[in-house]
């Protein structure tokens, strides 16, 4: 299969040194290359100030096919994964959006996400950080974390059916549906963290353990929480914040305004009774003096 492969420069002065943008994809797939190395570009600069700029290329492999995917990206992925991120080298493997019957919103999103992986890999290794991090932080930065993402979670903790932190070690490979919670609960870690302590508190977190520390003592020094405590904080945090998002789908906006409807009309009606009562109650004044 013929591949074209475009390198170019983020955009960034060079001082910066940023590295090449390395895009590969089939020849047909010209257009949505560009499309690629366009929204990098973009990206790049919004996440520069979480993890600094590059230190290695940025590098991208486009595929059409089924069996392109599992050969750049090996077995044993869920068969929902429109796409991954691959350390060493350091490479992200995404499907074409033909491939996953997806809009093109959809797949720079998947982009950026990724995008995310590979700058947070290239501080710190992607093995020593929990799954729920490193998936939080993707979603959260890759603004993925949208209101239906909210109310599964809403959902969930109305429910009381949410899942431990240290449960989600497993979550890549969680069926769909509870993959969904999982990830809605690692985004709002983040979150949590970002809304809490502050937009550099990921930073913070990724630069402690590049000097050293592990993630519980890296967490602990930019939040003053023991993990324990972290997990507890977060708890309340989701259950004061996410309790009734749930209401916000449509089926319960639509029980609402019917509900609404109702009580107006209800009202109307009382309304357009007094009305006609108190006329009616005129009227019998005024015959009471007609009469003789």
């Amino acid at each position: 299969m013929s591949l074209f492969v475009l390198l170019a420069t983020t955009g960034f002065p060079i001082a910066a040194q940023i590295p090449a943008i390395r895009v590969e994809a089939p020849a047909k797939l010209s257009t949505l290359r560009r499309f690629t190395q366009s929204a990098i570009e973009s990206q790049l600069r919004e996440l520069r100030p979480y993890f600094g700029p590059p230190t290695a290329v940025i590098r991208v492999i486009i595929v059409d096919s089924e069996k392109s995917f599992k050969e750049n990206a090996g077995p044993g992925l869920p068969y929902w994964t429109s796409a991954v991120t691959i350390f060493p080298p350091g490479k992200v493997i995404i499907k074409s959006p033909n491939l996953t019957h997806s809009s093109l919103r959809q797949y720079k999103s998947t982009i950026n996400h990724e995008l995310v992986h590979l700058l947070q890999g290239q501080l710190v290794p992607l093995s020593l950080t929990p799954t729920w991090f490193d998936e939080g932080v993707a979603l959260y930065l890759s603004n993925e974390f949208d209101l239906s993402k909210r109310v599964a979670l809403s959902r969930a903790v109305v429910k009381k059916r949410t899942i431990p932190l240290d449960k989600l070690s497993g979550m890549l490979r969680f069926a769909h549906v509870n993959a969904e919670l999982a990830y809605s609960e690692a985004a709002s870690a983040i979150e949590f963290l970002t809304e809490i302590y502050g937009p550099g508190t990921i930073r913070n977190i990724l630069q402690n353990m590049r000097n050293g520390k592990d993630f519980t003592q890296s967490l602990s020094a930019a939040t003053n929480l023991d993990y324990v405590d972290f997990t507890d904080s977060w708890q309340e945090y989701i259950q004061k914040t996410y309790r009734w998002i749930f209401l916000l789908e449509f089926q319960h906006i639509l029980w609402f305004l019917m509900l609404l409807l109702l009580i107006l009309a209800y009202l109307s009606v009382r309304k357009r009774n007094s009305q006609q009562m108190k006329t009616w109650d005129k009227t019998e004044l005024l015959e009471d003096e007609i009469i003789p």
